[in-house]
């Protein structure tokens, strides 16, 4: 089985850590998003089987925004912390009725892990990245802000890179700029080691998760399971 929806780390297949390993049985219908690190943001990914809106299922932690949508046969979605959250968990996502998300793929601090891409799925991603699919009441990101956050995602995942007006927004929502200093209240900053997720991949040590076993395209082969 080939699998369409690579995140890649600078085009290369680079071993990722397990970050998520949801159940086999749910994996087929949703998509589970961990809650990143204070001042980080996770991205997820997966095929839809058909053209559906998503939705959040549960509530959102307090200061965390959920932001994503459908391009084309891709249901791609991030989820946002900003500095000084204490969320953990996970975030689920499904599809209206009858339609399933299978292939997952996630990474965690997808902004702050060298050279990690959406891949395929970066085409039409911009606008799904910044609409707003659940937050908590009025703390967090506003939807407008998730808007100009969106973009600055798509920038820094699909190849454009972030421009010092991202950098600033980003700054100021709280969240850790890619070579910067660490937002207040966050543990980390900078850029962390290389990292991708293929979905239906193995496992893969240093950021995202790879669930399902199976084929990359590409070629080569990957350590953990499955082959390119």
């Amino acid at each position: 089985m080939r699998s369409p929806l690579p995140i890649r780390a600078a085009g290369l297949a680079v071993p990722v850590a397990l970050l998520l390993a949801a159940p086999a049985a749910h994996a087929a219908s949703a998509l589970k998003v961990p809650v990143p690190a204070a001042g980080q943001v996770s991205v997820g990914v997966a095929k839809v089987s058909k053209p559906t809106k998503l939705k959040v299922r549960g509530k959102v932690p307090a200061g965390v925004v959920v932001t994503g949508g459908v391009v084309k046969k891709n249901a791609v979605v991030a989820v946002i912390q900003p500095a000084g959250g204490k969320a953990k968990g996970s975030i689920t996502v499904a599809g209206g009725k009858g339609a399933k998300l299978s292939s997952p793929a996630t990474l965690k601090a997808a902004l702050t892990t060298s050279g990690a891409s959406l891949g395929p799925a970066c085409k039409g991603a911009g606008p799904a990245l910044g609409k707003v699919l659940k937050r908590n009441g009025a703390q967090g990101v506003t939807a407008a802000d998730a808007k100009k956050l969106g973009a600055a995602i798509f920038a820094a995942l699909c190849g454009k890179g972030l421009s010092d007006a991202d950098k600033a927004l980003l700054g100021a929502e709280g969240l850790t700029v890619p070579g910067g200093a660490p937002a207040p209240g966050s543990p980390t900053a900078g850029a962390s080691s290389p990292g991708s997720v293929t979905p239906g991949g193995g496992t893969r040590p240093g950021g995202s998760t790879n669930p399902g076993g199976g084929t990359n395209p590409g070629g080569g082969t990957n350590p953990g399971g499955g082959t390119n």
